[in-house]
């Protein structure tokens, strides 16, 4: 972690150079002295870190480094990389090439092209090269073996932002409730038969006790409603350049996880839920992951208040109407 930096507090890579022959490390210092130990915090104060440091993006972090070849001395070069390379809150993952150069702080650091489509995660897993003798130079393959993970997300009409409210300077929050709809109720045939509606999962037209999941005494479209929401997404990556938002979700004792009044416990009116928040940033999009977890019941979730949800707001454009007309609610289709 670099800390020369503070501003993305990124992870780099450096370069630390090796004597096989004395089996030790020989890093050499500007002033051409050779150590054998790479003392981050003193290089840091005597300003030497930058002559060990090979990526040079102060914005994003490079891990996972795998070398493709070694020293060549024609070139004048130190070896070549394969890396993945990410943002700085571990997204917008993609594999990069690093050439070390002689010195290393000119070293250069390219996007491996042809691997995905625009927007796609691409996290290094391996990578090989091999050299096969052959006339008139050899043969060299480079294999590398990557993760690729593409997401694609549809809106989500089963809940609703249903009001934003200030609640300081630059904070406001977002109700997000669920708003249930299209459940199929009983019918009639054309024959004038009953058809249960969506209660009767195995569709056997008999009432089985495992099918009120309310257990009020009657089977309808409330036993349909989920017990758990795990495929929920709020989307707050605003295109107006007049209103910039920021998820505030914290964790445990971090508070800002607001459960809505639907997931109090069941002597104040709720299904007593969990409820969890995370910010996460797939294909380049900014959105709260929404779970409702029920470790401890199955009681179907009814329409009513599920979270409140907490945004810092910035820009000329910040109110509420314009702050929910900026959020969407999706779900992830793959």
């Amino acid at each position: 972690m670099c800390l020369d930096n503070d501003f993305a507090r990124v992870s780099h890579i450096y370069y630390i150079a090796y004597d096989p022959v004395e089996q030790k490390v020989a890093a050499t210092l500007p002033g051409g002295e050779v150590i054998e130990q790479l003392d981050y915090v003193a290089r840091l104060s005597d300003q030497t870190i930058e002559s060990f440091r090979v990526t040079r993006d102060l914005t994003r972090n490079h891990t996972r480094a795998r070398w493709l070849r070694g020293r060549d001395s024609d070139l004048g070069a130190r070896g070549d990389l394969v890396a993945d390379s990410s943002g700085p809150r571990l997204n917008a993952h993609k594999v990069v090439r690093i050439s070390i150069a002689d010195p290393v702080n000119v070293s250069t650091t390219t996007a491996v092209d042809g691997l995905g489509e625009p927007g796609d995660e691409l996290r290094l897993l391996a990578a090989h090269r091999s050299v096969r003798p052959a006339f008139p130079e050899p043969i060299s393959t480079e294999r590398i073996i990557y993760e690729r993970a593409t997401s694609s997300f549809v809106s989500d009409d089963q809940f609703a932002i249903s009001g934003v409210t200030q609640v300081g300077q630059d904070e406001w929050v977002a109700e997000l409730s669920h708003a249930p709809h299209g459940y199929a109720a009983d019918s009639l045939n054309n024959a004038g038969e009953a058809i249960p509606g969506c209660w009767d999962r195995n569709h056997n037209r008999l009432q089985d006790s495992d099918e009120d999941m309310t257990g009020d005494g009657t089977w309808d479209k409330d036993d349909c409603l989920p017990v758990e929401v795990a495929n929920l997404f709020v989307r707050f990556d605003a295109p107006d350049d007049g209103l910039r938002l920021n998820a505030l979700v914290e964790d445990r004792d971090g508070f800002y996880q607001t459960p809505g009044a639907l997931l109090d416990t069941v002597s104040a009116g709720g299904v007593d839920k969990d409820l969890g928040l995370r910010v996460i940033y797939p294909a380049g999009m900014s959105m709260v992951r929404i779970e409702v977890l029920s470790p401890t019941n199955s009681r179907p979730i009814p329409a009513g208040q599920l979270a409140l949800l907490h945004f810092q707001c910035s820009g000329e454009q910040c109110s509420g109407d314009a702050i929910k007309a900026a959020l969407s609610l999706h779900r992830r289709a793959s």
